[in-house]
């Protein structure tokens, strides 16, 4: 099946396709809503800020699973704690999107600098009315002071205007619809290797991979600026399915994929979009098990992550290294350049930061896309450059 975005596009921004080899298509909100329980909001304020400081982190944690996790969030609050953050613990149970969005908004006056939002916690949609395409959208809590509007009361906003910027980050960890693990386990040891991470006795070198499957900007797209040692693919008889996963198990921090893809596959071509390059499924990323910490998915729907065993969370999931992976829920475009987010983290921006400072610019184009992990992180070790190592 081919999706294609058909509404007129400007500033050289080409849309990707929606392409799944087997022919299936996500969830779209009507199915979403059926699977899911209502539920009175409640919530407790675990902890607050022991002192002032500067900036605020919100962890808001599903109620059901915070005494399974406790201890990975107690050791996350220290972390935050040790690097100078305020952190507030909030479990919440129930409830609609609104009423999340209004406890992140109560703790703008404290400093808030973004949120973390752990388990089943609710999940707002949105309508491109243009043409028919709904899907998830964490943008809604990351825009504080914008006016968010459903005009047919069918659950899905559908118009969004006042000050539509992002005011905050906000990062998820949805594991419940994965099913080749528990939630429990995957979460608590994503929490171990965040801890490793921050404490850097979890190291890779120092150095990025940009796979160009989708050849319409044969660049690094900005990655120089992060690493001296960017290896960029761009052969379209090398880019497929087996490389890319040999790419995957080798050592690199940070992962950048421009491919055609549904929310549980990559599909690759040959040269001038002769079929045969094969597909990456979201089941082989936990065994594939990659060896980078941070990914840039330019793909369609990759980060629906609604959709049982979806593309992004597993990348997010896997075992031994993974902290960020940035994504789209919906359709998406070509992203020609990320020059302004990779010198913002070269420059030590927290990676919520550095999205936040791209989403600013770029949201309307990119409504779905969202960051899945831990945004309160920063590239560590690594060198300012912009040499960079081509394969063509």
């Amino acid at each position: 099946m081919v999706l294609i975005l058909s509404f007129f596009i400007l500033h050289d921004i080409k849309p990707l396709q929606y392409i799944d080899p087997f022919d299936r298509i996500p969830s779209y909100y009507g199915e979403y809503v059926a699977t899911q329980i209502k539920m009175p909001f409640t919530y407790k304020v675990i902890s607050s800020p022991d002192q002032p400081r500067d900036e605020l982190i919100v962890v808001v944690v599903n109620d059901s699973l915070y005494p399974r996790i406790q201890n990975s969030i107690d050791r996350y609050i220290q972390d935050l704690t040790n690097e100078g953050y305020a952190t507030q613990v909030i479990t919440a149970l129930g409830g609609t999107p609104e009423d999340i969005r209004n406890l992140l908004i109560a703790q703008v006056p404290n400093d808030l600098v973004g949120a973390l939002l752990v388990g089943d916690i609710p999940i707002a949609w949105w309508e491109e009315s243009s043409y028919g395409e709904d899907y998830p959208i964490d943008f809604f809590f990351t825009d504080l002071d914008g006016n968010w509007v459903d005009t047919n009361g069918n659950g899905i906003y559908d118009q969004h205007n006042g000050n539509v910027s992002p005011d905050i980050w906000v990062g998820r960890l949805y594991a419940s619809p994965l099913t080749y693990d528990n939630e429990v386990r995957l979460i608590n040891n994503y929490f171990d290797t965040n801890h490793q991470y921050r404490t850097h006795t979890l190291t890779l070198p120092s150095k990025g991979l940009v796979y160009n499957e989708v050849t319409w900007y044969p660049n690094d797209h900005g990655m120089g600026y992060l690493y001296n040692d960017v290896t960029v693919v761009n052969n379209a008889n090398t880019t497929t399915a087996y490389d890319y996963k040999n790419r995957l198990g080798q050592e690199f921090q940070f992962v950048h994929l421009i491919a055609h893809s549904s929310c549980w596959a990559h599909t690759f071509f040959l040269a001038n979009e002769f079929p045969g390059g094969g597909s990456v499924f979201s089941f082989e990323i936990p065994f594939v098990d990659p060896n980078a910490f941070f990914y840039f998915l330019n793909c369609c729907m990759a980060a629906r992550y609604t959709e049982t065993n979806n593309l992004a969370n597993w990348y997010l999931f896997s075992r031994s290294y993974s902290q960020v992976v940035i994504a789209s829920s919906s359709l998406m475009y070509g992203v020609s350049s990320l020059a302004d987010f990779y010198q913002a983290l070269s420059n030590d921006s927290t990676f919520g930061d550095a999205f936040k400072k791209w989403h600013q610019s770029n949201y309307d184009w990119f409504m779905g896309t969202l960051l899945l992990g831990d945004p309160s992180l920063k590239v560590l070790d690594h060198p300012l450059s912009l040499v960079t190592k081509e394969e063509t």
